[in-house]
């Protein structure tokens, strides 16, 4: 709720202050829908999928809240073996614009977030055969590049190259994927 809540007023504070400059155009708000996977440095692979709604404060920012979902069938992390993982992560994004050229956009990419983490655990050098389920929250945290290509005045092909923490934590024994992301898809303006 704190996230949706600090969105709703970032929100409302930049439409505010971005209603007193005339260049900017009225179609601002958008929906983003993107395809990614993240290569752990345990040499894993995440896939999954993000959805984005978001809105274009002024022409060198923007700020968007969403969803994401990555997951994997196996992962091995400190001699643990990890079935079925399951990343839900409710999270912020925050752009802002490095260089623009008629329809061509390159940006800095920040998302923090939330992670409701599910998986089922095996711990061979403890107890061996034996699997029970696990259930954790933790921080998610990306940093990247994005790209944009413009095809139309609605239509954009988004691509995004970055680091990401699924969970982000000072525990050792709680499973923390984190590595290499890469993300495509569709910007549609609404």
């Amino acid at each position: 709720m704190k996230f949706f809540s600090t969105f709703i007023l970032l929100l409302f504070f930049g439409k505010v202050a971005a209603q007193n400059s005339n260049s900017l155009p009225k179609d601002q708000f958008y929906l983003e829908s993107t395809v990614l996977a993240l290569r752990s440095t345990h040499t894993n692979y995440f896939n999954g999928f993000s959805l984005l709604f978001g809105d274009h404060l002024n022409q060198k920012f923007n700020l968007a809240l969403g969803y994401e979902y990555s997951g994997s069938k196996f992962h091995n992390d400190n001699d643990w073996r990890l079935y079925n993982l399951s990343f839900n992560v409710i999270l912020i994004r925050e752009q802002f614009t490095l260089f623009s050229k008629k329809k061509f956009n390159l940006s800095a990419d920040f998302r923090e977030g939330l992670s409701f983490i599910k998986y089922v655990k095996e711990e061979p050098l403890v107890r061996k055969n034996y699997r029970y389920r696990v259930k954790e929250k933790g921080l998610y945290l990306y940093g990247g590049i994005d790209a944009k290509y413009e095809v139309s005045k609605c239509i954009a092909i988004v691509s995004d190259l970055g680091i990401k923490g699924l969970h982000m934590s000072t525990n050792v024994y709680e499973v923390n994927p984190h590595g290499l992301n890469f993300m495509v898809g569709l910007q549609v303006k609404i």
